[in-house]
């Protein structure tokens, strides 16, 4: 009878281990505050670029400076947000993701503080091209992607649900920097933002470590060997910190090679200037009202979050499949480049904001699916070294795009022909 009892609870507790097990692996409370966290990372992450346009108009006109020359502002940002995610994926391994994220936000907000003194468009580079872009650096790698450790049965719908950020942000933060610059001016508004910026550390305090992450990147801890020669010591730590950065995904994982490369051109050079321009484009045409203007860019915001509801409410249906992802992938970007050269036609108030709809559809979807096309090609412990690499090749991307469609339009004053550029660089992507 003993041993029938003793049986008996052993197999309860087999049962519940493997319900814990899978609990875990479905997030369970925890998983999900995490999700919530990287939610908020996300919507000041990609939801503050996009939604720029009203403010660098402001700083343009304050400093009398060129379209290419506020452009570097924009460029900078988005060079570090996404350049320095190699940098932060090592600081996560080190100081772990909750310390990672609140240094991000503290670094954001200084910049968007010392914004504030600014003197030449010179020193915005330096405080709200640097600092803010350093900062969400820090911040947007571990912050969008801790939870793929957490989040296993359900990632779908988890991705979805932190790509709805974007679109959320972009639909608020226009209308609201446009308010906040009507009121307060350009400068104001940066010192209510740093205020606004710094409940980033709320995100910060739902994350937490997982041991699978510190065990799998043990090889990358080791301490360099110097006991060979002084001409191999160089090269060996070359190789040293290329496996720190996990740089070796790139000879590894060649699928992680093409889904970088379509980012570089696609999103790099192709997207990250287009949604700022939006703006400044509308008002060379003309075409409204400042916060008519700025509500184009919240129609853009609207259609981007609409298009990741709804890869949301699939995911919860579970009719998923990885092949249709693909596809779908590559027709947002072929349509989106199409919107973006067939923008020269719309030249009412009507028609553009028609094609900021399209538009936003398109960029939509594919950063839905940014995480389950990236997941289809690394398993969930290389899933945040993959999101900084990735982040790195949109870097140099988002570095070229808007400071080349800033100087196309300096040459011809003409803004369709850098929409022209945009268009011609997604399309390429596919």
């Amino acid at each position: 009878m003993a041993i029938a009892d003793t049986s008996m609870e052993s197999t309860e507790e087999s049962l519940h281990s493997r319900h814990t097990q899978k609990e875990t692996q479905d997030g369970g409370c925890q998983g999900w505050l995490v999700v919530l966290g990287s939610f908020i990372c996300g919507l000041f992450a990609y939801g503050i670029y996009p939604a720029m346009g009203p403010l660098l108009v402001a700083i343009q006109r304050y400093f009398k400076a060129s379209s290419a020359g506020t452009a570097w502002i924009l460029s900078l940002i988005v060079f570090l947000q996404f350049g320095v995610g190699p940098i932060s994926n090592v600081c996560v391994k080190k100081i772990g993701f909750r310390m990672t994220v609140m240094c991000g936000a503290a670094i954001s907000s200084f910049g968007f503080f010392l914004s504030y003194f600014a003197k030449s468009i010179l020193f915005l580079y330096f405080s709200l091209g640097l600092c803010v872009g350093f900062g969400y650096g820090m911040m947007l790698t571990p912050g969008t992607g801790i939870f793929a450790l957490f989040i296993k049965k359900r990632f779908a719908v988890a991705n979805y649900i932190v790509a709805l950020s974007g679109g959320v942000g972009v639909f608020i933060f226009p209308p609201m920097l446009q308010i906040l610059i009507d009121d307060y001016g350009w400068r104001g508004t940066v010192l209510v933002f740093c205020a606004i910026n710094a409940h980033l550390g709320i995100a910060a305090a739902l994350f937490r470590s997982r041991k699978t992450l510190a065990e799998d990147n043990k090889h990358v801890e080791e301490p360099v060997s110097t006991e060979r020669g002084d001409g191999e010591s160089p090269t060996r730590n070359l190789r040293q910190l290329l496996l720190i950065c996990d740089c070796d995904l790139f000879t590894k994982h060649p699928a992680f090679v093409v889904f970088a490369a379509s980012y570089f051109t696609g999103v790099g050079i192709g997207f990250f200037g287009a949604p700022s321009h939006l703006v400044a484009r509308a008002e060379d045409q003309q075409l409204g009202s400042p916060d008519e203007i700025a509500f184009i860019v919240s129609l853009f915001g609207i259609a981007s979050t609409a298009a990741r509801l709804l890869l949301t409410l699939e995911a919860c249906c579970q009719i998923n499949k990885q092949e249709i992802y693909n596809i779908l992938f590559g027709i947002a970007f072929l349509l989106a480049g199409i919107a973006n050269i067939l923008s020269a036609f719309a030249t009412s108030y009507a028609t553009y904001a028609a094609y900021a709809i399209v538009f936003g559809l398109m960029s939509g979807l594919w950063f839905g699916l940014f995480g389950v096309v990236l997941k289809a090609s690394l398993n969930a412990e290389l899933f945040v070294a993959g999101v900084g690499l990735s982040g790195l090749c949109i870097a140099v991307g988002g570095l070229i795009g808007p400071i080349c469609a800033g100087f196309i339009y300096d040459v011809t004053g003409d803004y369709n022909y850098s929409f022209y550029f945009y268009g011609s660089f997604m399309i390429l992507e596919v």
